[in-house]
């Protein structure tokens, strides 16, 4: 550590020649150099117990660096926040963002440092009102969430995504801040967003058509520094005396279709955010934030518009418990319809939205959704075939059957009947393994739900299930299938005897553990096997058991998984150890 201390004074003052630059330099040069000296001081900055030696020149790279993005403020918005430039500026890696990007990452990176943390100290409100200026959403990144979603979402998940590194580098700084100098920053944070707001509205009201810009931001900064907050501790802090005011106007600015898109889809992206205090402080105003989302989301709206108020509207409609408003609009006001085609045409995280919004709403109004219970088979149907190729999206379709399934005996009735058939079509002989085995897991989710005895289109999927087992090697198939079986069983072992069917799943099950099977295929067979004994032991011959003990053992000398290894021990400890013949 002394000697590495020792090396950094002089590579501190190298540090601050590039950021001070030299008026022979090019504009761009002088970016490029300062971005080179900043980076390099981040990268310092990380180890601490440097810390004490870089705070004494700190500052003479610091100033300068932050003197020069003051300079470029003004073209930077011009050529980037004012005007559609492709992404360049994103993408360019000696261009002004990535230099404030990259300052806003040392930043952060002074902050658990102590000596460098006391630099920061009283000098807060200086430092964000040299960079939140560069946090206005750009024309760039206006185009790309208008014409895809997703792009919104996905930073709104704060993901990083093309052409946002400086917003996003923006927002953590202040998350940052927030954790290491809580007092000084929530000041300075609350007094930015009312002024931001304040400089925006006006600016809008005068006619100014980039002041929305203004708007848009005080709405993400106020956002981003409230969104975690606990009721009391938002209660206590500085942000409470703003916050009624902020609400009204995000509330005002949704219903407005002549605010610009993404201004509206911010004002309904605060209002999530800050559902908690309503629902707490002011539950009156509930009813018309579900409102306001309900028209948001209307057919007619802008797709990000649709996006940002759906998220707003499952977080209110949690607050309810009115059937009567619920009915309103899910049904009279199209929630549900529009909800649906949003749902048809979406893709990535704008379907994952759809669906959790979906099973939010299935869960909070089960008696509206029973209604319309076949157009939401359907509309199952149709995702599920779509995402067929998504696991992720495939297991969200199994979330919103298994809750659609609990929530009432009517929806669960309608999802079967519509579901059923398809699953049947899916188990014919020949069926692709993939679809065979999504087929096989959605069956899995009906069969966990529905009622005891199993009625005769639930059972009648059990022999085309079987056949499609005893003749497939794929071993995500067979994991599922025995897991099909295993529910069988264990709820209804009756059916099993009185059908016919204990010899067809004994088959499955020598099938199971034929030696050629790759051990992937066979790791469920074991509980399957010691289930089946338990249930049904003392109703197979002496020539049948000795048969599975034989099969058993033989795909145990060739079992390589440890976990395989482990459940067939344990099947033949049971064959062993049990009169399981009488």
């Amino acid at each position: 550590v002394a000697a590495a201390a020792g090396s950094i004074p002089p590579w501190q003052d190298v540090h601050a020649a590039l950021c001070m630059g030299s008026p022979a330099w090019s504009d761009r040069d002088r970016v490029a150099c300062a971005f080179t000296a900043v980076r390099a001081m981040t990268r310092l900055s990380r180890f601490r117990l440097l810390g004490h030696v870089m705070a004494e020149k700190f500052e003479n790279a610091l100033r300068p660096a932050c003197l020069l993005v003051q300079q470029i403020e003004p073209s930077y918005a011009e050529l980037v926040v004012h005007v559609d430039d492709g992404g360049q500026s994103e993408d360019d890696e000696a261009g002004p963002a990535q230099l404030v990007a990259q300052l806003m990452e040392l930043l952060q990176a002074m902050l658990p440092s102590q000596p460098l943390k006391a630099l920061l100290k009283g000098r807060v409100r200086s430092l964000l009102q040299l960079l939140v200026p560069f946090m206005r959403v750009t024309e760039a990144q206006a185009r790309s969430w208008r014409d895809d979603p997703n792009e919104f979402l996905a930073h709104e998940e704060d993901e990083r995504v093309q052409g946002c590194a400086v917003r996003l580098s923006g927002e953590y700084l202040l998350g940052e801040l927030l954790g290491g100098m809580k007092r000084e920053t929530g000041r300075v944070v609350a007094a930015l967003s009312s002024e931001l707001l304040e400089r925006g509205e006006s600016g809008r009201g005068a006619g100014d058509a980039r002041a929305w810009k203004l708007t848009e931001l005080g709405f993400l900064i106020l956002g981003a520094a409230v969104g975690g907050l606990s009721v009391k501790a938002l209660q206590r802090s500085e942000f409470m005396p703003m916050v009624p005011t902020a609400l009204a106007k995000a509330a005002q600015l949704c219903g407005d279709r002549a605010v610009p898109d993404l201004l509206r889809a911010r004002a309904f992206a605060l209002l999530r955010k800050l559902g908690d205090v309503v629902c707490n402080s002011a539950v009156g105003d509930v009813p018309a934030m579900l409102e306001a989302s309900a028209a948001g989301l209307g057919a007619e709206e802008p797709l990000v518009v649709r996006v940002a108020a759906c998220r707003s509207f499952c977080r209110f409609v949690t607050a309810v418990r009115n059937k009567a408003l619920c009915d309103r609009l899910l049904l009279e006001r199209g929630v549900l319809a529009s909800l649906g085609s949003l749902m048809r045409g979406a893709d990535e995280e704008l379907l994952h939205l759809t669906l959790e919004s979906l099973c939010i709403i299935v869960r909070q109004c089960p008696e509206t959704i029973v209604s319309g219970a076949d157009s939401l088979s359907a509309l199952i149907l149709e995702i599920w075939r779509k995402s067929l190729a998504d696991p992720m999206v495939s297991l969200q379709v199994l979330d919103l059957v298994s809750c659609a399934c609990a929530m009432d005996i009517r929806m669960q009735r309608a999802l079967e009947e519509g579901l059923l058939p398809a699953i049947a079509a899916d188990l014919r002989q020949g069926a692709d393994p993939h679809i065979a085995s999504s087929a096989v897991q959605l069956y899995s989710v009906l069969l966990k739900r529905t009622q005891v005895p199993f009625e005769p289109a639930v059972w009648g999927i059990v022999g085309p299930l079987i056949s499609v087992a005893t003749s497939s090697d794929e071993s995500g198939l067979l994991e599922n299938v025995c897991d099909v079986l295993v529910c069988l069983v264990e709820r209804s072992p009756n059916q099993v005897i009185e059908n016919g069917f204990l010899v067809s799943v004994l088959r499955c099950v020598e099938h199971l553990l034929d030696p050629s099977l790759d051990d992937n295929a066979c790791c469920f067979a074991g509980p399957l096997l010691s289930l089946l004994l338990s249930k049904f032991g003392k109703l197979l011959p002496a020539d049948v058991v000795v048969g599975l003990l034989r099969v058993v053992v033989q795909r145990l000398v060739r079992a390589q998984l440890p976990y395989l290894k482990q459940e067939l021990l344990v099947v033949v400890a049971r064959l062993l150890c049990e009169d399981l013949v009488g």
